[in-house]
């Protein structure tokens, strides 16, 4: 996670400007995205769940 907080445009976008972080040794991956200069997590999940439907209609905060 600190090189996604250090060099966020390093992580591929998965689908529409939500990004991923893989966790190492772990079958869990982060998905966030970029506000300004700030990374917003959306959610810690399982290499298994539906992602698409995990984070559709996910709000950013204010």
């Amino acid at each position: 996670m600190r090189s996604a907080a250090q060099n966020p445009l390093q992580f591929s976008i998965r689908f529409a400007d939500v990004r991923r972080v893989r966790l190492p040794s772990f079958p869990h991956s982060v998905y966030f995205r970029l506000l300004g200069d700030s990374v917003c997590i959306l959610a810690l999940a399982h290499g298994g769940r539906d992602l698409q439907t995990l984070l559709t209609g996910r709000k950013l905060p204010s």
